[in-house]
Order: structure tokens, then sequence, then C-alpha cells
């Protein structure tokens, strides 16, 4: 069995709401980083897919979305 620990030495405040499925909100604003972690999430920036990609089973990847209301991106 393949285990992964993941951890990261990037910060941000960024603070977002799971709205539906693989979609997000952001409820508080800071700069984005590589990789944001929660509970139940991991989301890494598109720049990763060709790697994770080949992992094959290991992890199941889709694609999210991180809409910001207040700025007016997605």
């Amino acid at each position: 069995m393949a285990l992964w620990h993941l951890s990261s030495s990037s910060r941000t405040r960024l603070l977002l709401w799971r709205t539906a499925g693989p979609a997000f909100r952001v409820m508080q604003y800071d700069q984005p980083v590589d990789v944001l972690t929660n509970v139940d999430y991991i989301l890494f920036d598109n720049k990763y897919e060709r790697v994770l990609r080949q992992l094959g089973d290991q992890v199941q990847l889709r694609a999210a979305t991180v809409a910001d209301g207040v700025r007016k991106l997605v």
C-alpha cells in the first residue's frame, strides 16, 4: 500500500466554505497558495495535475471551483 504524507511550509489565511460538491466560496480572503488543505479536502494548483494523474487509482481527482463574490473572481 502506498501512503502519502502531505505538509506545506506556505501559510495563508484564505478561508473557503464548501458550497456543493467540488465548489467553494471565499469567506476570508488572503493570497492562495499551491496547496490548500482542510479536514475533508486537499486542493492543488493546476500545475500539479500531470504528476497527480500518474498516480492512477491512488488518488481521486476532480476539478474544483473557487468563487470570490467580493472580487468577482472564479
